[in-house]
């Protein structure tokens, strides 16, 4: 079973509840960027014009929820060397998920940590390195850094577990355009 979300659907959701998505791995497509005007010389050139963010989840089991709190938000954020950072342990813009499983269970998170996005209306690439950072309570200050790509973690006595991911987004290589590409997130018991 596959569960679409539009960046449409998705903003009805804003303000109402978060999205609940039962699921032991957790496929996201992530950082649909559209840059109109952003790289033309008449463009702000030092923030993101456009964005939006597309969720696909693919469900295996229902013993992990996996609930997006908050998407990435890259809109303002300032352009250094052709470099947009979001740093996920102190930046409100990074996105937020929290998953919900058994309380002190085990689980395993793993998650691809670069990937490039194509241009849809032509040439121009985009890569992104992907920080991922995560901790047992929903205080982002405290997350810890994941070093690796894949993290042997527990859930709390609550059986929560919070997950900030942001990154490094080089533009050296894009051009006018809508981008598209991926991010994925796996998420089981161990």
């Amino acid at each position: 079973m596959t569960v679409n979300f539009s960046t449409n659907q998705y903003k009805n959701f804003i303000g109402l509840s978060p999205v609940r998505i039962p699921l032991a791995r957790f496929f996201a497509l992530f950082l649909v960027l559209s840059l109109h005007h952003f790289l033309t010389p008449d463009a702000y050139s030092q923030s993101l014009q456009e964005t939006s963010i597309s969720v696909t989840a693919t469900v295996e089991a229902t013993a992990i929820e996996v609930i997006t709190v908050r998407e990435m938000n890259l809109l303002g954020v300032e352009r250094v060397e052709n470099q947009v950072t979001i740093n996920p342990i102190n930046s409100e813009r990074s996105a937020l998920m929290m998953a919900e499983g058994a309380p002190g269970a085990s689980f395993r998170l793993t998650f691809e940590p670069s990937r490039e996005m194509v241009n849809l209306d032509g040439a121009g690439l985009i890569f992104v390195d992907y920080a991922v950072s995560g901790y047992t309570q929903d205080e982002q200050q405290s997350s810890e850094l994941f070093a690796e790509e894949t993290q042997e973690l527990e859930f709390s006595e609550d059986g929560e577990y919070y997950v900030w991911i942001g990154g490094t987004i080089d533009l050296s290589e894009a051009t006018p355009g809508r981008y598209e590409g991926e991010f994925t997130l796996e998420v089981e018991y161990n």
